[in-house]
């Protein structure tokens, strides 16, 4: 006789119970948003540059014109440990770098730049369709997707400084 008492006891907690496990697993009002952690730059590559060309033209009067070639096939390293991009190999001689198109692709939320050395206020939302002045390194601030990590990159490219199938020389003093 105790035995259905026990059971009435049992099912009646469990009725007590269920409804609260139920609706726990069943709330789909919270979602969870997961936010990565993680910024860093995949990939950058250049567009169209420019390239200043010196010639003597029949009168021998010295002309410059400009020549553009595809940057496209410039190597880039990205060293994700001391957070420095640029090409190992130098671009030619008087290379423009004023504005040069960039494609940057990256993993984060966002993607900001300035010129080293400039103040806090003078940080640029990325756009693809930008042009960016390399006379100098450039910044670039990548945010992760939860707001709070983030790595700065120096961005940087090196251009040869003399023509370089040409013989400079300089008078050495005794």
């Amino acid at each position: 006789m105790h035995e259905p008492r026990k059971i009435k006891k049992i099912v009646g907690l469990l009725m007590l119970i269920a409804p609260v496990l139920f609706a726990s697993c069943w709330n789909d009002d919270e979602e969870e948003t997961i936010l990565d952690p993680y910024c860093y730059i995949k990939n950058v590559t250049l567009g169209t540059m420019k390239r200043a060309v010196h010639t003597i033209d029949s009168f021998g009067e010295d002309r410059v014109y400009y020549t553009s070639f595809t940057a496209s096939t410039v190597v880039l390293a990205i060293n994700h440990l001391t957070c420095t991009i640029e090409n190992p190999d130098s671009l030619l001689f008087e290379t423009q770098l004023r504005s040069v198109p960039v494609n940057i692709s990256y993993d984060a939320k966002s993607l900001t730049y300035r010129h080293v050395g400039e103040g806090d206020d003078a940080w640029v939302e990325y756009d693809e369709s930008d042009s960016l002045d390399l006379t100098t390194p450039v910044e670039l601030l990548v945010t992760a997707q939860d707001g709070v990590n983030q790595r700065k990159y120096t961005f940087k490219l090196n251009v040869h400084q003399v023509e370089s199938d040409s013989l400079y020389w300089s008078r050495m003093d005794k």
